[in-house]
């Protein structure tokens, strides 16, 4: 079996294990998430704005304490991470707390190696965070990868 078929298979193993038990840091991304209420009172308060001044000032602060949790899309942006083979930083992208995309700010590798920075994204996507496991044959890279994930996690606003 050829080097690259024996990776592919790990990779998959990889993902498939993120997907089935990978930990959710849901509370990291996003500590403040609530329950979505404030759907169905957002337009009361707008509507009551017009008509009252004394009605509008105490459900329109909770209808935008609330509503923002709902669909609240945070980025970060990580450390720029020497390592062995080249430099990554990416920036996480989270939506209610959930992270939704992982963008390659910078992805240099030698001999190969950059065919593992799709899998990783796939992977961190996956598990929610930098829960995973190596990638076969790119263990520097996934290190390298997942300290510049966590550090945009961390970094995020």
């Amino acid at each position: 079996m050829q080097r690259s078929t024996r990776i592919a298979i790990a990779n998959v193993g990889i993902i498939a294990a993120s997907l089935v038990g990978g930990f959710e840091i849901t509370q990291v991304l996003n500590p403040t998430a609530s329950v979505p209420t404030a759907s169905a009172s957002q337009p009361t308060p707008s509507a009551s704005s017009s008509s009252s001044t004394s009605t509008s000032s105490t459900p329109a602060p909770s209808a935008s304490a609330s509503t923002p949790p709902a669909s609240t899309k945070k980025t970060g942006k990580g450390a720029a991470i020497n390592y062995r083979y080249g430099t990554i930083q990416v920036e996480a992208i989270t939506k209610s707390g959930k992270l939704t995309a992982v963008n390659l700010l910078q992805a240099g590798a030698t001999g190969g190696r950059d065919a593992a920075f799709s899998v990783l994204v796939s992977a961190a996507i996956s598990a929610n965070g930098s829960s995973f496991g190596n990638a076969s044959g790119a263990t520097f890279t996934t290190q390298a990868f997942k300290q510049s994930l966590d550090s945009a996690i961390a970094n995020l606003k």
